[in-house]
């Protein structure tokens, strides 16, 4: 009988000693989207005019909406416009940019006739970069603005190439922006 108080002893000895603690930890989590566009806006050539001795030739219209016709013989005859959009994201992130480096303006009534959208350039807070086959790295504030631009090489007066050309005619291609945070 002595061992079996002895064996009972030294459990209960052995329970009594175990102790324990607990303490909470509080979680929290923020949910936000990491990129939204908006505000876009058409790169937008405006109506031009050719009189019957213009040689035509590269028409750039920049990210900072200054259109330049060189000696092509081309006028404005109204408002032209970047293309451009915003994007809204974390401050201090780093945004991956990469864009293709042309688009085709199809004729409205024949998709046969096409004008080369080329030279795609963008402006990001401030600083140009071309549409090139590399992407480009950025560090993203709260608001992105992006402001679009680039060249049409256009005929001469004598080809007479008279309608409307855009990239959502048939036979048109898009510019494409892909932006990617990291």
């Amino acid at each position: 009988m002595k061992t079996s108080t002895v064996i009972l002893a030294l459990l209960s000895l052995a329970t009594a000693s175990s102790s324990y603690a607990q303490t909470q930890i509080e979680s929290d989590v923020t949910l936000q989207e990491s990129v939204t566009i908006s505000d876009i806006g058409d790169l937008n050539f405006g109506s031009l005019s050719y009189q019957s001795l213009s040689q035509g030739g590269p028409i750039s219209l920049e990210p900072n909406s200054s259109l330049n016709f060189g000696l092509t013989g081309y006028t404005s005859n109204n408002a032209h416009t970047p293309g451009s959009f915003k994007m809204t994201g974390i401050a201090g992130e780093i945004i991956v940019v990469s864009c293709t480096p042309n688009a085709v303006l199809a004729k409205s009534t024949d998709s046969n006739h096409t004008i080369l959208l080329y030279d795609i350039i963008y402006e990001l807070n401030g600083i140009l970069s071309y549409c090139i086959s590399s992407p480009v790295n950025f560090s993203s504030s709260a608001e992105n603005q992006f402001y679009i631009g680039g060249k049409v090489n256009l005929p001469s007066a004598t080809e007479g190439l008279i309608g409307g050309f855009s990239t959502s005619n048939a036979g048109g291609s898009p510019m494409s922006f892909t932006i990617t945070y990291l």
